[in-house]
């Protein structure tokens, strides 16, 4: 997929880029090693809100991926690693949900993988809802 660009930061944790129509997402999307357990666990998917970069949920991440869980975080349009266009209107709450719904469509196994979504300010009250 020409779309998807890896880096490697954050450890062993890889980074894709993801190019919605505006500019691309930075988004670390970190598969934990086989579950000793055998528990078939939902994929967590970390969204910050206005103002702040995927760096807020560092600590949750690293817990959660130690406990054999896979988890996906992002950079919001305009925050942290992503890109930052110009123009207010690219920065509306149906434009980051547009965002969150492509990179829920690229990232997340469709074959029956749950997922949970931890979500944070603005995220939690508008753009989780307009994007599902």
């Amino acid at each position: 997929d020409p779309t998807l660009r890896t880096h490697k930061i954050f450890g062993a944790a890889i980074l894709k880029s993801i190019a919605p129509r505006r500019g691309e997402l930075f988004v670390l999307d970190k598969h934990p090693p086989p579950a000793l357990d055998n528990k078939v666990r939902p994929v967590l998917l970390f969204v910050h809100g206005s103002c702040a970069t995927m760096q807020q949920f560092e600590e949750s991440l690293a817990h959660y991926s130690a406990a054999g869980y896979r988890v996906i975080a992002y950079d919001w349009l305009g925050c942290g690693g992503s890109s930052k266009p110009a123009g207010w209107e690219v920065y509306s709450i149906d434009r980051h949900a547009e965002d969150l719904r492509a990179l829920y469509e690229q990232t997340i196994d469709h074959a029956g993988e749950r997922c949970v979504l931890i979500a944070h300010s603005a995220v939690r009250q508008d753009c989780a809802p307009a994007s599902l």
